[in-house]
């Protein structure tokens, strides 16, 4: 598991490992039925996946706020006058029409030469997206940003990174339902018999004194 989801790993181990006791329980637990065991399993399973999802949804969103902070620093004009966006925006406009990491490097050297910090952050911006990581850290080790590089590095985007967070927040099923889509372990979890429906609500009535209520077994 990459280092960045450290901050998750214990949450996760401990929905899986909660899922597990969960599915033994339920295994060795006598009073089920084939069915009714398979029910139960899928409901747990259900439970263990939509706590996963809303952990994945915590994490995703900070990691991605935070993502968005280091990139504001790095490559940000952070500055209120307009004519700095103005240059800014100028500036990543001839950075994105570089194609090779020697033209890129090119322009960088012109930049620092010049003075010119806007388009100097601006080739650094392109850089750090295509990785040429060679201008990445000249640029960060002559600015003082090595830092903030790094932490942008550790702090990953894209289809690889999708990938990643599909598997670290996997919730595997029980042998017994494996394969098995969301929508099914649902319909698993919400399908009682006629004859489960029809003791449940005997039991209710008798518990109830006569009152009738319904009530479905969990």
């Amino acid at each position: 598991m990459p280092s960045h989801y450290d901050s998750i790993k214990g949450d996760i181990t401990a929905i899986r490992n909660g899922l597990d006791n969960t599915i033994r329980n339920i295994r060795s637990n006598p009073n089920y039925s084939d069915t009714g065991r398979r029910r139960e399993m899928a409901k747990a399973t259900v439970a263990a996946r939509r706590e996963a999802d809303q952990l994945k949804a915590q994490f995703t969103t900070q990691r991605a706020a935070e993502r968005t902070r280091l990139e504001r620093q790095l490559f940000g004009v952070n500055s209120n006058d307009p004519s700095a966006v103005i240059l800014m925006r100028d500036s990543q406009d001839r950075a994105a029409k570089l194609d090779s990491s020697d033209d890129a490097t090119a322009m960088l050297d012109r930049a620092q030469q010049t003075g010119d910090t806007y388009l100097a952050r601006a080739v650094a911006q392109r850089a750090s997206t295509q990785g040429w990581t060679d201008i990445v850290n000249t640029y960060a080790d002559t600015t003082g940003t090595r830092d903030l590089f790094d932490a942008l590095a550790d702090n990953p985007d894209g289809r690889n990174t999708r990938v990643a967070d599909a598997m670290v927040f996997q919730i595997p099923a029980p042998t017994e339902l494996r394969g098995m889509a969301d929508h099914d372990l649902q319909h698993i979890a919400d399908t009682y018999t006629e004859q489960e429906q029809h003791d449940s609500k005997h039991r209710a009535h008798m518990n109830s004194g006569g009152l009738g209520t319904t009530f479905y077994p969990s």
